[in-house]
């Protein structure tokens, strides 16, 4: 079963609904790139995507390679 993730803080990032979407599949995309099966790296890897978003970046593929480096 796959479980949905979100981002667990977008702080003062303001975003809307279908970039908070694709910000959320970019999350899970890296969680299942990485193999992982638990909720501890979640933070890391979503300071990760939310810099890369707020650098302009808005397509989950892209975001979700970036945030794996």
């Amino acid at each position: 079963m796959f479980a949905h993730h979100s981002l667990p803080s977008l702080d003062d990032f303001d975003v809307d609904p279908e970039t908070k979407r694709v910000l959320d599949v970019a999350l899970d995309m890296t969680r299942v790139a990485l193999g992982l099966a638990d909720d501890l790296a979640n933070g890391i890897i979503a300071k990760r995507i939310i810099e890369l978003a707020k650098a302009g970046e808005r397509r989950g593929a892209v975001v979700s390679a970036h945030s794996r480096r």
